[in-house]
């Protein structure tokens, strides 16, 4: 009996250290901009303008991936499943036991950008948390969004000149 005790008084002390919370500290700085050049479309000094200088609310994660080739009939599952399957999000958000069972996944509060080479595409994800005020912000349909889309799909922007123009769009609406 004593044992058992033991060990129950043990597992609840870890899971009172190790298991509840997160991180306050990391919480409450800025979140900054992790762009993966995959397809290589996006100039060096860009990508570390990009990286440097945007800085969003704590918790929210953004992450920029570029790929060379995407069907466009299947761009929005793809970009969709590729948020999902990222492992960035765990280590910008990693979730501690008590997260874990109530179902808080990493990517909760992120935004995932997807550019394609070809065609010149660009898909933007948010997660579950963070989703409906980009609805209602029109980021992730809407005008903002088609805008957004149309001016890299016409060759009006370079993926460069796109991509700083989706986040300067993200970045005043999570202002607003």
């Amino acid at each position: 009996m004593k044992l058992r005790a033991s060990v129950v008084a043990m597992l609840v002390t870890l899971f009172l250290v190790y298991g509840c919370g997160t991180n306050d500290n990391q919480a409450s700085k800025p979140s900054t901009v992790k762009v993966v050049d995959t397809a290589g479309i996006l100039t060096k000094k860009v990508v570390r303008k990009i990286e440097d200088t945007y800085a969003f609310p704590p918790d929210s994660p953004i992450l920029v991936r570029t790929i060379k080739t995407l069907k466009r009939s299947e761009a929005a599952a793809v970009a969709t499943e590729m948020m999902q399957a990222e492992g960035y999000w765990e280590s910008v958000r990693p979730k501690h036991f008590w997260e874990k069972m109530t179902g808080d996944k990493p990517d909760a509060t992120g935004t995932y950008i997807l550019v394609s080479q070809e065609p010149r595409l660009i898909q933007i994800r948010f997660g579950e948390r963070v989703r409906l005020q980009a609805y209602r912000a029109g980021l992730a349909v809407g005008d903002q969004y088609l805008t957004i889309q149309t001016r890299y799909l016409s060759g009006a922007l370079s993926p460069d000149a796109a991509l700083k123009e989706a986040l300067d769009t993200i970045s005043n609406a999570m202002r607003n």
